[in-house]
C-alpha cells in the first residue's frame, strides 16, 4: 500500500547492510517506525533528507506491519537549531519526550511540535520548550493543575516574566522528574539550563 505523510524525524539506528531504521512522528499516522533501504549507501539521495529533527514529506510503502521509505522531500532542516548545541539539545528533549509519551496520531500535538521547532529556529527561547512540554503532558492526561499551586515557579511558563536561573533549574527538574515518572524510563536528552 502506497502512502504519503509529513513528519519529523525523531531518531534513527543503523540496520543490516546499508539500511537504517527511523522513528518518525507523522501528521497522518502518529509515531511510526520506518525502514530506509539502502540509505547508508554513499549514492543514496534520501539519506541527507532523513537527518534527525528534519521536517519531511515521505512516500511510504506499507507491507504487513512495516513502513518502507520510498522517497523523502525536505521541508525544513531547522539549520539554526542544529547549529546551536543548547537549542539542539532542547529540541532533542522535545522529540524524546513526545516519543516516550505518545504513539497515536494527534494533529494538535503534531502542529505544536512543528510550531515549537519553527519558533526555536527563529528565536530560541526556553519558554517555547516549557510550553510544549506542558501541552504534551496536558494532552496525554497527566497534567494536574495542582502542580502550579505546589510549585509556584510553574506559573512563570505562561507569564511574561523571565524566570531566574534558580527557577529555570526548578522547572527543568520538575519536567524531567515528571516525564521519567510517567514513562518509567530515564531520558537520554539533556534540558540544558542556559537560556537565550
Amino acid at each position: 500500500m502506497n502512502l504519503k505523510s509529513e513528519g519529523v524525524i525523531i531518531s534513527s539506528v543503523n540496520s543490516k547492510d546499508a539500511d537504517r531504521i527511523y522513528r518518525i512522528y507523522t501528521k497522518e499516522y502518529g509515531k511510526i517506525t520506518c525502514i530506509g533501504k539502502g540509505v547508508r549507501n554513499l549514492k543514496s539521495k534520501r539519506s541527507p533528507q532523513l537527518d534527525t529533527l528534519n521536517l519531511v514529506t515521505l512516500g511510504l510503502n506499507k507491507k504487513d506491519d512495516f513502513y518502507y521509505i520510498e522517497s523523502a522531500n525536505l521541508l525544513n532542516d531547522f539549520k539554526r537549531v542544529k547549529a546551536n548545541l543548547t537549542v539542539s539539545s532542547w529540541s532533542l528533549y522535545l522529540l524524546e519526550s513526545l516519543s516516550l509519551l505518545t504513539e497515536e496520531k494527534d494533529y494538535y500535538l503534531y502542529t505544536c511540535l512543528v510550531e515549537s521547532l519553527n519558533s526555536l529556529n527563529k528565536k530560541p527561547s526556553k519558554r517555547t520548550v516549557y510550553s510544549f512540554l506542558k501541552n504534551l503532558i496536558l494532552r496525554e492526561g497527566y497534567w494536574d493543575y495542582e502542580y502550579e499551586n505546589t510549585n509556584p515557579y510553574l506559573k512563570l511558563i505562561d507569564s511574561d516574566m523571565v524566570p531566574s536561573n534558580m527557577d529555570q533549574k526548578k522547572i527543568d527538574i520538575f519536567f524531567n522528574s515528571l516525564l521519567e515518572a510517567i514513562s518509567e524510563r530515564r531520558l537520554n536528552s539533556l534540558l540544558l539550563l542556559k537560556n537565550l
